[in-house]
């Protein structure tokens, strides 16, 4: 079954400390930042389109059938203990760079400040002391639910489990550093984009097979003559 690797579109922390501005200094390029310290909440949202063509392996198709999705955060810094539960839910705002704590864009206001969510959601432990890339796996249902309902978007909200006594946090996805952008590895089987027509899968640049054209009306082949 291939697999498909997906970069992050949009990376935005949002800072309860800075309310109504943006998040300064961990908000620039692909960077991020989840977790808590002393009262101070980070949040990370992170969006993913997977109608883009991926950074590896072959586009995802309609009638695809997701087996195992991943989100993978290259994890440069810890501050505080080095592990804490934590959550990941489903963002439901279509949020932009000049998102908040208080507006999903920068205008509109999030319906519950620090950003409004629904399902899928599922918890996680966050990674150990280790720098490098880390998996966050089990992500199936975000991703099938974005093929089915979302367009495509895939929009998450990452955070500590408990805020009001987690003391740590962790900086991930170095923007400045190549391929440690956030990415979503989605292996599949099914269809990949290749597909032309329902129940006929193609090789680009090549001609259907004659059942296929005479399905669509097209004169089947003339039959050979036979050997005299």
């Amino acid at each position: 079954m291939p697999t498909a690797t997906f970069k992050a579109t949009l990376v935005r922390v949002i800072d309860s400390q800075n309310p109504a501005s943006p998040s300064a200094g961990y908000a620039v390029g692909p960077n991020g930042n989840t977790g808590s310290q002393k009262g101070r909440m980070y949040r990370c949202l992170l969006e993913f389109n997977l109608n883009n063509n991926p950074q590896s392996g072959p586009p995802i198709g309609p009638g695809a059938n997701v087996t195992t999705a991943d989100l993978i955060r290259y994890v440069t810094t810890y501050i505080g203990d080095v592990a804490f539960p934590a959550r990941v839910d489903r963002c439901t705002r279509p949020f932009t760079v000049n998102a908040t704590w208080n507006k999903y864009d920068g205008v509109n206001d999030w319906t519950t400040p620090g950003g409004d969510v629904d399902t899928p959601s599922m918890l996680y432990t966050s990674p150990d002391g280790d720098q490098g890339d880390h998996a966050i796996t089990g992500m199936v249902d975000f991703v099938t639910d974005a093929l089915a309902n979302r367009a495509g978007i895939v929009r998450l909200l990452l955070r500590a489990t408990d805020e009001t006594t987690t003391d740590a946090h962790q900086y991930q996805a170095e923007h400045s550093f190549a391929g440690r952008e956030p990415r979503l590895a989605v292996t599949f089987e099914g269809f990949a984009t290749d597909v032309m027509e329902p129940g006929i899968r193609t090789i680009p640049g090549s001609r259907p097979a004659r059942s296929a054209r005479a399905a669509r009306g097209a004169p089947p082949a003339a039959p050979a003559r036979p050997a005299r």
